[in-house]
């Protein structure tokens, strides 16, 4: 960094006039004498802001236009002609600024260029990354229309819906690619250990329902997160998507591995009884503890309940008292063979008790809740419902939305980076994307 010394006379005007701006305005708050501290927070406001913008404008223009006489080299290895200066329009957190550049064009490659574009680290947009990142995230939370108000109205960005949008979609299909990255990784090389070390981790997942492209189509989440001390969510990351079932699988095999699964020797998986899902526990998790969500289990005992006893009765209430005791204290067999002892009245309710002592049978080994809770599990999806109506819907399913598969399918990665209790680098993201 320059010090006093070193600083040339131009530096020292552009300090100067930048100072002078900035007293002319202090000066002017200062007569208006704010006493409230809404007043002085105003006053801060109206001297801080144009004092970021007169900064920023100054230290683009004394950059230059780049110009580097009639000639300059190419990346090609022959030299381009100078045309003129071209004018680029860019964002900024702190406005839109016209910033003049020399344009070179070389007739050996038939392209052109601004050299100084280099130096600024300028690209084909016209949105700073931290612009971009801004936009996107807010389009993480609001509908584009709804972003793009409240950009403006808390930060003082004006963008339109449809940059919003798009800057939402971009944001979207670069996450998607970096956890493309991430799957591809693991699967070359699925030893390789992280950082995170969690004493205990769990593992949830769900589906849920979303409009897209005029039908209706189930939405994949994945949850791992680690239990607080009081009970609740410590921490949480998702993953989420469109795909098919095997596809949600690999991705949940590598969420875990990134949570730390694979260094962690407790390791929960708790989920409703969906077949999908524990096809694909049993192929990634099969040694880990698998956990039947509690309340699932019951809502199957209280349907035999109700066509054996009466649904609203109070021998059905008796029974499932019973039954709900005997599941928390471990035993599963005593359930079983209660169900398998009922003798239903009607064809529907033997069809119904078949139908549930499968069930039943099927998940024996994930119905172990006292086990499950002196080790420290949850034993309800609770997390993985939650998740589906904070990441999912409460994004993707507001009044009238319609999504194309591509654009859910980039809003539920952007949800997911949102919502996860780990921050991610949209400016870096954006500046990936500018690039590329």
């Amino acid at each position: 960094m320059p010090t006093e010394d070193s600083r040339t006379p131009e530096d020292e005007a552009l300090i100067q006039k930048l100072l002078a701006q900035y007293e002319s305005r202090l000066r002017r708050v200062l007569k208006q004498n704010p006493t409230t501290l809404e007043q002085i927070e105003d006053a801060v406001d109206e001297v801080g802001k144009p004092a970021n913008r007169d900064l920023e404008d100054e230290l683009i223009r004394k950059q230059g236009t780049g110009e580097q006489g009639c000639k300059a080299a190419c990346g090609c290895g022959q030299s381009a002609r100078y045309i003129g200066d071209a004018t680029k329009r860019w964002v900024t957190r702190h406005g839109e600024f016209h910033i003049d550049r020399a344009y070179y064009y070389c007739r050996a490659c038939g392209k052109g260029f601004c050299p100084v574009d280099g130096r600024l680290g300028l690209t084909s947009g016209d949105y700073s990354p931290a612009v971009v990142a801004l936009s996107a995230r807010f389009a993480g939370y609001l509908p584009p229309r709804a972003a793009a108000r409240e950009l403006a109205e808390v930060c003082g960005i004006t963008l339109s819906a449809t940059t919003v949008r798009k800057q939402a979609q971009q944001i979207g299909v670069a996450l998607q690619s970096v956890w493309q990255r991430e799957e591809t990784a693991f699967f070359a090389d699925p030893d390789k250990e992280v950082a995170v070390r969690p004493s205990q981790l769990h593992l949830t997942g769900d589906g849920v329902m979303v409009h897209v492209d005029g039908a209706w189509h189930e939405a994949k989440l994945g949850c791992a997160y680690r239990r607080g001390a009081l009970g609740g969510v410590e921490s949480a990351r998702y993953t989420a998507t469109l795909a098919r079932s095997t596809e949600f699988g690999k991705r949940f095999r590598v969420l875990g591995h990134v949570c730390g699964a694979d260094q962690c020797r407790q390791v929960g998986i708790v989920a409703d009884g969906a077949e999908w899902i524990w096809q694909e526990v049993g192929k990634y998790y099969a040694r880990r503890v698998q956990i039947l969500d509690y309340y699932h289990a019951c809502q199957h005992l209280w349907a035999v309940a109700h066509v054996v006893f009466g649904e609203g009765s109070e021998a059905a209430q008796v029974w499932m008292d019973r039954q709900q005791k005997c599941l928390l204290s471990d035993q599963v067999g005593q359930v079983i063979r209660s169900v398998s002892q009922l003798a239903p009245a009607t064809e529907m309710g033997r069809e119904v008790q078949r139908r549930e002592l499968a069930y039943l049978r099927t998940h024996e080994r994930r119905m172990r809740y006292q086990t499950f809770r002196e080790q420290g599990y949850h034993i309800g999806s609770g997390v993985a419902e939650a998740g589906c109506k904070a990441v999912v819907q409460a994004r993707l399913k507001g009044p009238g939305m319609r999504w194309t598969r591509e654009g859910a399918e980039a809003m539920l990665q952007l949800r997911c980076a949102v919502c996860s209790t780990e921050r991610t680098n949209f400016r870096k993201l954006a500046r990936q994307i500018a690039v590329a």
